[in-house]
Formats: structure tokens, sequence, C-alpha cells
């Protein structure tokens, strides 16, 4: 299943180590690990997982930030399609917005 959070950006703010990060985090915070999201949908972030890995990608090993761009393009114009929200479709594949 696709993780949301994008941990080669978190890491950045922590001295680039995601071990930093995730200490900081647990000495700021109670048991409140839940993070908000825009929506409850979250059939629209599976059909987003069953679509990329019809496609091939490797979601375990994937950096989108690495991605061939004509690939990503794909992607998300098959997420698109798919009806899923453009800003949806830019949180799951690690984008500040669609090119």
């Amino acid at each position: 299943m696709h993780n949301c959070l994008d941990y080669n950006r978190i890491a950045k703010y922590y001295n680039n180590s995601i071990e930093n990060a995730v200490l900081a985090i647990s000495a700021n915070s109670g048991t409140e690990y839940d993070i908000k999201e825009d929506s409850e949908d979250y059939s629209l972030y599976r059909t987003m997982t069953k679509i990329a890995l019809e496609q091939g990608v490797d979601l375990k090993r994937c950096n989108f930030e690495k991605m061939d761009v004509e690939q990503l393009a794909r992607l998300a114009d098959r997420f698109l399609w798919a009806g899923v929200p453009p800003r949806l479709v830019c949180k799951f594949l690690h984008m500040e917005q669609l090119k």
C-alpha cells in the first residue's frame, strides 16, 4: 500500500535524518499520530494504488521524484481519468502541482 508520507522531505527538516525526525516527532507528541487528511475517502488512494500497480510501478521501491517525467505524466493522467481530484494526485505523486 502506498504511504502518503514523503520521508525524503521530512528528513530534510531534521538534518537529513529520518531517525532524528522520528525522535523529534515522538518527543513532541502524545498519542495523536493521526495525520489530518482533506478527505476521508481513502478509496481514491486505493484507486491510485491499483492503477499504479497495473502500470508496473513498484510502490515499495518507487521514488516519484526520480521517476521519468513522461511515465509520471501518464500515471497522473490515468489517475485524473479515473476521477481522482488533481490535489490528491499531487499528494500521491509527491508533486507540488501537475505539470
